[in-house]
């Protein structure tokens, strides 16, 4: 702070031009009250600073009221509080008509069970669903692929549901999550981490003499499996997409009367043979689901 040399005689005047004697003197040592004063204009002035900026910001869209049935933000408590487990009947033997009868009693609202604290839970509050049934059963393609049609995503479990004992090969492991969301391709971009990525594939694509890269769909399959089969083991010792789930979904394929279509998909550097990325997955009608991939880094 600069104050006036408190030195000079009352009634002394400066002359025009004549320089002022000034003293700087630290913050901790000038009076509570000068310290008061000098905290409230800089807070004064950040304000104004604050409000110059939200002046010179576009105005921000207007953001559409966010629905309670239909949330765009869903935290981790949220979904698992709404997860109540494996629904399992040793009568619902695996067949599309056991689950068009699974799927009516979901609809039905009716309930099946009752938590700890008393609360009854509905068929459709349940998160993974197993059929009984011999092994052919239980891994048929028709309805392999009905359960794909009706939303389930269908993965693997090694667990006897009677007995809770280790299966010797594992069975289907039919899921519906508590929340589904739909990503519109026109907001992909906005994300930060995918801008990041983008920003640095465009960086490294742009120079002189930069790598070319080939995407391949549908080429040498059982390659493209065997590839990610040995990735998965590799890095975690296991993989949940088995050698069965792969045979029925090509089965599904190849049936000329099942809506169910594969892809293999693969990048690699032109001149190269195909790499480490790869990626398996099919559609039913016009709704692809990606189902396992490598990408190493």
């Amino acid at each position: 702070m600069c104050i006036r040399d408190r030195g000079m005689e009352a009634g002394t005047q400066a002359t025009v031009g004549q320089p002022q004697r000034c003293h700087r003197v630290p913050f901790a040592q000038l009076s509570p009250e000068d310290q008061e004063v000098i905290r409230a204009k800089q807070a004064a002035a950040k304000q104004a600073k604050h409000r110059q900026r939200q002046r010179k910001k576009p105005a921000a869209p207007e953001q559409p009221q966010q629905s309670s049935e239909y949330p765009s933000l869903i935290s981790s408590e949220d979904y698992f509080g709404e997860c109540y487990g494996l629904f399992y009947d040793p009568s619902l033997q695996a067949s599309e008509a056991s689950l068009e009868l699974l799927l009516s009693m979901m609809a039905s609202g009716v309930p099946v069970a009752e938590t700890g604290a008393g609360n009854q839970i509905t068929l459709g509050q349940f998160q993974y669903f197993i059929f009984a049934g011999s092994w052919e059963q239980v891994w048929e393609h028709h309805l392999f692929a009905r359960l794909a049609f009706e939303g389930f995503f269908v993965i693997t479990t090694d667990r006897d549901p009677g007995r809770g004992n280790k299966l010797g090969q594992p069975q289907p492991l039919p899921e519906l999550q508590p929340f589904y969301s739909v990503l519109d391709w026109d907001k992909f971009g906005e994300a930060k981490h995918v801008r990041k990525v983008l920003r640095k594939l465009r960086k490294h694509l742009a120079g002189e003499g930069s790598p070319r890269y080939v995407l391949s769909n549908n080429n040498t399959g059982d390659a493209i499996f065997e590839a990610l089969n040995q990735y998965h083991i590799d890095k975690s010792g296991t993989n949940w997409m088995t050698r069965k789930y792969y045979d029925t979904m090509k089965a599904a394929d190849q049936d000329g009367i099942v809506n169910f279509k594969m892809y293999y998909i693969g990048v690699h550097q032109l001149g190269d043979k195909p790499g480490d990325q790869r990626l398996i997955g099919f559609s039913v009608g016009m709704v692809y689901t990606s189902r396992s991939g490598s990408m190493p880094k």
